[in-house]
């Protein structure tokens, strides 16, 4: 006689097929398992949108600036700017006191301006110069050695920048001077070559 365990007798007396019954139940295991797949997936997903989102906010964190960025901004804000310079005056005659002539003029080159020289004349020249320049002038003294006796002497020697006004307040340097000297009409034409600190 075959046996008929109780929970088939109970779907046989409800009318349920076992077949229908162990489908459900496989339906509904597969219906867990998809479920599990589900949540792993959206929670593997949410962790890569998480690591995204720190990246990105990684990326595009501006970092602070260093503690001496400021004080090195300063430094070279407060360094001495240097300036190759070459220029040439053409002087005319104003007035004069003994050897001591006072000439005025145009200067061109890299830093134009309007020149004044006061100018001893004798075995050596020398003098004091300023010239006045944009933003501010430049002041100095210079020494050069004549050649010659005639109408017009050549000289050469040095200038050097002792100091100025505006943006040239804090000029220092020395350039090489070369020109002539008009004896004739108390011209002077001076070429100069050196670099400005400022």
């Amino acid at each position: 006689m075959r046996r008929i365990s109780l929970a088939a007798a109970t779907r046989r007396s409800r009318g349920v097929p076992a077949e229908e019954t162990r489908g459900g139940r496989v339906a509904r295991s597969a219906g867990t398992v998809a479920g599990r797949v589900v949540q792993s997936e959206g929670r593997r997903t949410a962790a890569l949108m998480l690591v995204l989102a720190a990246a990105m906010t990684a990326s595009t964190t501006v970092a602070p600036p260093a503690a001496g960025g400021a004080a090195a901004a300063e430094a070279r804000r407060a360094a001495p700017r240097s300036l190759r310079a070459t220029d040439r005056a053409t002087l005319h005659y104003v007035s004069s006191s003994v050897n001591v002539f006072y000439e005025t003029g145009e200067a061109s080159g890299t830093i134009p301006g309007f020149m004044k020289v006061h100018m001893r004349l004798g075995s050596r020249f020398s003098g004091e110069y300023v010239i006045d320049a944009k933003g501010g002038s430049i002041h100095g003294y210079g020494s050069a050695t004549p050649h010659g006796r005639g109408t017009y002497e050549s000289f050469a020697g040095t200038i050097v920048v002792t100091g100025g006004s505006g943006r040239f307040a804090h000029a220092h340097g020395r350039a090489r001077v070369y020109g002539t000297f008009d004896r004739m009409n108390n011209q002077l034409k001076l070429h100069t070559t050196g670099t400005l600190y400022f």
